[in-house]
């Protein structure tokens, strides 16, 4: 019986610890019963070596046959140099002392779209924010700095399978900016980005209403929060995709059947045909005291984008398709994209204020 479920346990007497060289236990005994708890060691039977050689030897390895040059920012002596991602062309902090080579931690920078080939096959690789992988193969960490292009370090391009790395040096250019911010926060400092940042400040909020089991909410793919990711490029199709899954994730999560309910307590009034958003517009533009075309706008905005910014539903505002709007009146999809992030979770603060103080 496991340690301190049983109250008669209180006054109990454990053992000295016991050990043999597989073996580590104690018992304890209290009233009428007798208890043992301990731990088998099973050492491995292969050496470290010939363990990482089995690693690489196996069909999961994907390592290069051959290295590739890439143009770096060299961070050690500063300015721009190509380099063979061959480790013995680069160091570490540690070896740095016996030699005059670039750190492995030099990025290399790429143009944006290098990423639309993951962008476009989501069955065969998985993005993040700073992360791609394929299916069983390799991994890479990415970021972006703020002339929007892709940066990686030698030291993890240099995992990837010869043939990937000829993909990415096909797309590889001289720096126009250094590293990101959160490049310096996360890979250099250790320390952890701040929540304020647009998406990461939505997925929070996202995230809180997917532990707490929200009754208004859900995350219908586990999976989505990762996948929402800020264009960087100016391709609209990215940008497009973008504003689908988000607004997949986002609205699509509302219960319909829950705000039903939620709009007679709130004694409003709705068409039998009102969906999630208007129902949530109706809720809390009477809480709010305002009117409900006037709340919420945000999510208004998401849900317009993905109905008249398709691929097959590119409808005109004033003679501007909405992709020529969204770069108008923000220079960048990026910056859209962000500064909506922004607003979405304005709107999320202000259901959650009305919705969780509900009766």
């Amino acid at each position: 019986k496991p340690f301190g479920t049983n109250s008669s346990w209180d006054n109990s007497e454990r053992s000295p610890l016991q050990q043999s060289e597989q073996i580590r236990f104690r018992q304890q005994t209290g009233t009428g019963i007798i208890g043992t708890r301990g731990a088998q060691i099973i050492p491995p039977k292969l050496t470290r070596r010939a363990a990482e050689q089995r690693v690489r030897d196996s069909i999961f390895w994907s390592g290069p046959n051959e290295f590739v040059e890439f143009i770096i920012l060299d961070i050690r002596h500063g300015g721009v140099r190509s380099v063979s991602s061959d480790p013995a062309s680069t160091t570490t902090y540690f070896d740095m002392k016996d030699n005059d080579l670039p750190l492995e931690v030099s990025p290399a920078f790429f143009r944006p779209d290098v990423l639309s080939r993951y962008r476009a096959d989501q069955d065969k690789y998985r993005m993040t924010d700073n992360y791609i992988s394929c299916r069983n193969a390799w991994g890479l960490r990415y970021r972006v700095n703020d002339a929007n292009q892709i940066f990686a370090y030698i030291c993890d391009l240099r995992n990837l399978p010869t043939k990937e790395q000829l993909y990415w040096k096909s797309f590889n250019e001289e720096p126009k900016a250094g590293l990101s911010q959160n490049a310096i926060t996360t890979d250099f400092r250790g320390q952890w980005l701040s929540e304020d940042e647009p998406l990461p400040a939505l997925k929070h909020i996202l995230q809180a209403w997917h532990e707490r089991q929200v009754p208004w909410w859900r995350l219908i793919d586990q999976s989505a929060l990762d996948r929402i990711t800020v264009p960087v490029g100016e391709s609209r199709d990215e940008w497009q995709d973008a504003i689908l899954i988000l607004c997949r994730t986002v609205v699509d999560g509302f219960d319909g059947k829950y705000l039903r309910k939620e709009a007679e307590t709130h004694d409003v009034n709705v068409e039998a045909n009102l969906r999630s958003l208007g129902l949530l517009r109706q809720i809390v533009g009477k809480s709010e005291n305002a009117q409900p075309d006037e709340t919420l706008s945000a999510l208004h905005d998401l849900q317009r984008l993905r109905s008249t910014g398709g691929k097959t539903h590119a409808v005109p505002q004033g003679g501007l398709s909405v992709a020529q709007k969204a770069k108008r009146d923000h220079d960048t999809f990026r910056a859209h994209f962000e500064d909506l992030c922004v607003q979405l979770a304005n709107d999320l603060l202000l259901i959650e204020e009305v919705l969780a103080n509900s009766k």
